[in-house]
C-alpha cells in the first residue's frame, strides 16, 4: 500500500481540505448509501469480486445487482418512497452488506474530485468530513 492510499485508509488526504473521522460511519445511517438518485459504477474486476463474496458466478450477479449507465456498470439502486439507496445497503443495520469488497468509488468516499474544490458539499453530506484548520491550509499552501 503506497502513502496515499494508506492516508486514505486513515482518513488523510493531503490534497483536500478536510478530513475524514471513519468513527462517524457508524452512526450516520448510511447518508453515503442513500438520498437521490445516483450512480455507483464498478468495473468488472470489482463485479467479479462481489459475486465471489456474495457466492454467486458473475452473470448471475451482472443480471441481478447492476446496469448499464453512461455505458458505464453501475449497482442497482432501491426506491423507498422518495429515497434512493444502494442495492447493497441494509437499512436496518445501516451498513453495506458488502463492505469488505465494495467497489472503489465507495472506497474512496469522501476523497472524490468533486470535493476538493467544492469541500463544503462533502461537509454537508457527510458527518465524518471535518475541514481542516486554516493555519495547517496556509502551511500547505505556501509550500
Amino acid at each position: 500500500m503506497n502513502k496515499r492510499e494508506k492516508d486514505r485508509v486513515n482518513g488523510v488526504e493531503s490534497d483536500f481540505s478536510f478530513t475524514f473521522d471513519g468513527t462517524a460511519c457508524k452512526s450516520c445511517g448510511g447518508l453515503c448509501c442513500t438520498g437521490e438518485s445516483g450512480n455507483v459504477y464498478l468495473t468488472h474486476i470489482e463485479a467479479e469480486a462481489i459475486a465471489r463474496f456474495l457466492k454467486i458466478n458473475r452473470v448471475d450477479f451482472l443480471r441481478k445487482y447492476t446496469r448499464s449507465s453512461h455505458n458505464r456498470l453501475a449497482l442497482l439502486e432501491n426506491a423507498v418512497d422518495d429515497v434512493y439507496e444502494c442495492v447493497f445497503f441494509n437499512a436496518k443495520a445501516s451498513c453495506c452488506q458488502i463492505y469488505d469488497v465494495r467497489p472503489r468509488q465507495c472506497a474512496t468516499f469522501p476523497f472524490w474530485q468533486v470535493f476538493l474544490k467544492r469541500p463544503e458539499w462533502a461537509l454537508k453530506e457527510c458527518p465524518g468530513v471535518q475541514m481542516k484548520e486554516k493555519d495547517s491550509l496556509c502551511k500547505r499552501t505556501k509550500k
